[in-house]
């Protein structure tokens, strides 16, 4: 009798594909210009492992492996990093923690919803949320923007996604819950 994969495993194996194609084009492009490089990393679903949320609300979440290796080697690369999250601004100290304890230590900001937002802008305008934040970080703190690397559309898509957008699967628990 046969056993289905198991499909957190696989859900690596693909993240480990896509990080290695992400690489290529990370230590292939021509820095043109002094501005800062900037990558935009999502958290829940990228950057931390929160599958479990919906069945236990652990203090922190695992990182997914494979984005934990691209984000050490884009700063290797001297890349600069910005995490931008749908997280509320409540959740800044437990969020700083739990990067900091899983090797997420070094980046130059964390983007956080408002602790209104959700009232006020609604789920669906997140990705507006986001897509402004973005903009600002170009227009404002005189960044270039590389890439964004996310799990869902809010992450990659908008007027300001720079020259690369890394859409990472939802984690298996989410497939079918995904907000796009």
């Amino acid at each position: 009798m046969s056993h289905p994969a198991d499909p957190k495993a696989k859900h690596l194996e693909i993240l480990q594909e896509l990080v290695d194609e992400a690489k290529i084009f990370f230590s292939s492009r021509i820095i043109v210009g002094d501005k800062p490089q900037l990558v935009v990393l999502d958290i829940d679903g990228t950057a931390l492992d929160d599958s479990s949320r919906m069945v236990d609300v652990p203090q922190f979440y695992a990182p997914f492996q494979p984005i934990l290796d691209l984000y050490e080697f884009l700063l290797d690369h001297e890349y600069h990093i910005v995490f931008l999250t749908g997280r509320q601004e409540a959740h800044r100290d437990t969020t700083q923690k739990n990067l900091k304890h899983v090797g997420y230590g070094r980046y130059d900001s964390l983007l956080m919803v408002p602790d209104d937002g959700y009232s006020r802008l609604g789920v669906p305008e997140i990705g507006n949320w986001k897509d402004l934040q973005r903009c600002q970080l170009k227009e404002i703190h005189n960044y270039h923007l590389v890439a964004c690397v996310g799990d869902q559309d809010m992450d990659t898509r908008g007027e300001h996604i720079g020259e690369y957008q890394l859409r990472l699967p939802p984690p298996p628990f989410f497939q079918n819950c995904i907000i796009q």
